[in-house]
């Protein structure tokens, strides 16, 4: 069936038909569940610290370079370029999670069984009015 005005010629029906196999197998192979500690995406609290400090650092030591050396060349175009390749060391520094920031792990309580009983009832508060002064 085709519509008028309208032709569709056989390369391009195959590649649609690729695409969407394509689109299928991808969308199939991405359904599996991945852990937080298979593929290590995280940084403990101290490894947090840690990049947080290593950040600040960075930035102050090269603001103040960038400052120091935009002074003596009268520049202030250099002083923005400094810091802002302090920025792009710091970043790849401590945005990924590097093992030095995976040092510390949280080790989490085991789950609790899902019991049959009805869940527990909420105790009842004290049914004496309080007198407000």
């Amino acid at each position: 069936m085709t519509i008028p005005g309208f032709s569709v010629c056989k390369k391009s029906l195959r590649l649609r038909r690729f695409r969407w196999t394509m689109m299928r197998k991808a969308t199939a192979s991405s359904t599996r569940m991945i852990t937080l500690t298979e593929r290590h995406i995280f940084q403990d609290y101290k490894g947090q610290k840690l990049a947080e400090q290593i950040f600040q650092g960075i930035i102050l030591i090269s603001a103040a370079i960038g400052f120091v050396y935009g002074l003596i060349i009268e520049q202030f175009g250099w002083t923005v370029y400094i810091v802002l390749a302090g920025f792009a060391v710091s970043c790849v520094l401590t945005l990924p999670p590097w093992p030095m920031f995976r040092r510390n792990p949280l080790s989490w309580q085991p789950a609790l069984p899902e019991s049959t009983a009805e869940p527990s009832q909420k105790p009842q508060e004290s049914t004496k009015k309080k007198k407000h002064k």
